[in-house]
């Protein structure tokens, strides 16, 4: 009995959440507060054992940022990685933020 409430908790005690980094361009070209949108996209990657399933989770969170504006620039663009901890797994989650301006929007500031 106490060998099962031990492997009880060692199975719902391994998780836990670890940000490693946040990353951020810059905001150039400069745009009025009117013309921009806030979008952003998450894509993760899941692994077992050390087997990792998907190896493309960063360009797809990238194609899918780009997708949600089309026609546009997208500038100010921060990057947050982090992994959730499992049993013999864990997740690696790539979470992008941008501003998408229009490109008639724009307007370059040159002091």
């Amino acid at each position: 009995m106490r060998g099962l409430a031990i492997v009880g908790l060692a199975l719902s005690a391994g998780c836990g959440v670890s940000v490693h980094q946040v990353a951020a361009s810059s905001f150039e070209p400069y745009a009025s507060l009117h013309s921009h949108r806030v979008i952003h996209m998450t894509a993760d990657q899941q692994s077992f054992l050390g087997f990792d399933r998907d190896t493309r989770y960063v360009e797809q969170a990238w194609d899918g940022l780009k997708r949600r504006c089309p026609g546009g620039q997208i500038v100010g663009i921060t990057a947050e990685t982090s992994t959730q901890l499992g049993f013999f797994s864990w997740t690696n989650r790539i979470t992008l933020r941008g501003v998408c301006v229009q490109s008639g929007d724009a307007q370059h500031i040159a002091r």
